[in-house]
């Protein structure tokens, strides 16, 4: 099992949130703040997908779906 998503989970979530705020920069609009955290969140949910085994290979999808590459 890949365990590289849990590192994250002892960070409490604001220090997390803060880091995120930290790393942009000034210019930064709440734009780019929403799209940061919505960002952060789709990764971490594909990496627990990735994680719990819950993932399609690309090939299995062009067949299914009927797609030539």
């Amino acid at each position: 099992m890949n365990t590289r998503g849990n590192s994250l989970m002892s960070i409490p979530i604001k220090d997390q949130a803060r880091a995120l705020i930290d790393a942009l920069p000034e210019t930064a609009t709440w734009q780019d703040v929403l799209y940061a955290f919505e960002l952060r969140s789709d990764i971490e949910s594909g990496l627990g997908d990735a994680n719990a085994e819950r993932v399609t290979d690309t090939e299995t999808l062009f067949e299914d779906y009927g797609l030539r590459r």
